[in-house]
């Protein structure tokens, strides 16, 4: 995240599964998340499709 702000892996993880996706993995080193399945609905994926960019700023 942008502006030295953290975000502990932990809590990254939960916040994807908790859109319904699976096998959620974390990389420390570059804050990248891995995980599998389909967004039960067009609105959570775009939820953290938009997430993602506030997060990369």
């Amino acid at each position: 995240m942008g502006g030295g702000d953290k975000l502990a892996m932990a809590d990254l993880r939960a916040f994807i599964s908790f859109f319904d996706f699976d096998d959620v993995q974390t990389v420390l080193q570059s804050g990248n998340a891995l995980f599998r399945g389909i967004a039960r609905t067009a609105r959570n994926w775009n939820t953290v499709l938009k997430l993602a960019r506030l997060a990369a700023t």
